[in-house]
């Protein structure tokens, strides 16, 4: 079974989110944790570089703020009263306007960091969905007209952004989050929208650049649908044993495998994680070589050269932990504990 998130967790007070930061978390977070890493991107030499924060000038953020996500050259934080800003590594802050809510969902926003989404909820339970760009006012691009859902940004996938129909007052102890509700895709360009076939009745997690989708079918535990644009459509068994849960499948950059994570559901400070990876083009399964571990929470898991981001949340028996796994199964620990948000580009 899966649960999911609909809105920002209430008020806390100010807690780490990275060394030398301070602030909220934002409400996709699964688990707690002391610490939240950005993978800056493969440099020349194909050599993986790591920053952490604390490489960064050493800045404190107001009360309330939210570190939400991080892509180009951004680290994305909206302040309590909406104002969005640009974390840099060079330590600079740039301002990009305001949300125009004091309770935004977490922004998705586009691999260069150039452009973004994010949504609103009214009192009765309707969203709506913004996109927005340095230096241009924020323009609608869908509102909730269904009764007991609403619409907010889901991913950016390889084919443009995704917005979910999303489910409204679900919760519970969540691992990975998946889609509740239909997705439609946003095109960049004209913000026009257009359905996604196949997600009624199956959780998206994913789309590849071929159109293809991974989503976990309603009513079928331990298994992951590969959708393909024609129809065709690939089940994939997944090993219920480590698979008691199911989420992150995440499309490879050039789409010849999904990363998978599961989990067998034990609950806080016992919870086990799996990683598996499935072949599109016949659904063969095979385990990461790095045992009880989750995908990183995005697309961006994959690194362009085949490596992948995971790591062990604070729930977990084992101990938190982040890792680079390489294409070849080399295993590189970046840091003792610490949840990816995103790579930077820029």
């Amino acid at each position: 079974m899966r649960f999911h998130p609909t809105c920002l967790e209430p008020t806390r007070q100010p807690k780490a989110v990275a060394a030398g930061f301070e602030g909220k978390r934002n409400s996709r977070d699964r688990a707690p944790g002391p610490d939240r890493l950005i993978a800056p991107a493969m440099q020349q030499d194909k050599q993986p570089f790591w920053v952490r924060f604390q490489l960064f000038a050493r800045l404190t953020l107001n009360a309330g703020a939210i570190t939400t996500s991080a892509s180009g050259s951004r680290i994305f934080i909206v302040e309590r009263g909406g104002a969005l800003k640009a974390l840099h590594r060079d330590g600079s802050v740039e301002e990009l306007g305001n949300l125009a809510s004091t309770t935004p969902t977490p922004i998705v926003a586009s691999p260069d960091g150039n452009s973004w989404l994010w949504g609103t909820l009214d009192t009765n339970g309707k969203g709506t969905v913004y996109a927005g760009t340095k230096g241009a006012s924020p323009r609608v691009v869908d509102q909730s007209t269904e009764t007991a859902r609403a619409v907010r940004p889901y991913s950016w996938t390889q084919r443009g952004p995704a917005i979910e129909h999303g489910a409204v007052g679900i919760g519970g102890y969540i691992l990975f989050y998946t889609a509740t509700g239909p997705i439609d895709l946003v095109d960049p360009a004209s913000a026009s929208i257009t359905s996604l076939n196949g997600t009624t009745d199956c959780s998206f997690s994913d789309l590849a650049t071929n159109g293809m989708i991974a989503c976990f079918p309603h009513g079928k535990g331990h298994t992951l649908s590969l959708m393909a644009a024609g129809g065709q459509v690939t089940s994939v068994a997944l090993p219920a044993d480590r698979f008691a849960v199911e989420g992150a499948a995440y499309f490879s950059p050039n789409g010849d495998q999904v990363i998978v994570g599961g989990a067998a559901g034990a609950g806080a400070g016992n919870e086990r994680f799996a990683t598996d990876l499935v072949k599109t083009s016949d659904g063969s399964i095979t385990p990461l070589s790095l045992d009880n571990v989750r995908p990183a929470n995005g697309e961006w898991a994959w690194m362009p050269d085949g490596s992948l981001i995971v790591y062990r949340p604070q729930v977990a028996a084992a101990g938190p932990g982040v890792w680079l796994v390489g294409p070849s199964g080399t295993v590189t620990k970046l840091a003792a504990a610490g949840e990816p948000i995103g790579v930077l580009t820029g």
